[in-house]
């Protein structure tokens, strides 16, 4: 019955990876529930590592250290 507030956003860029941090709070009191950076690599079809699409770097957001959406 909580209700969660969910922020996602682009925490690094790499050649070939990057990580998304996602952290969710109790919205009633500011807990943190959960807090994780995910890190990704991008490969092709024979699992080799390959630069991360230029796109994605402005289609996911940037993690704001000060909360903000």
């Amino acid at each position: 019955g909580d209700d969660l507030v969910v922020r996602s956003g682009l925490a690094r860029t790499g050649r070939t990876s990057f990580a998304v941090r996602q952290a969710v709070h109790r919205r009633q009191d500011g807990a943190v529930i959960a807090d994780a950076t995910i890190t990704f690599v991008c490969v092709d079809r024979d699992g080799r590592p390959v630069p991360v699409p230029e796109r994605w770097r402005w289609l996911i957001p940037a993690w704001r250290e000060d909360g903000a959406p």
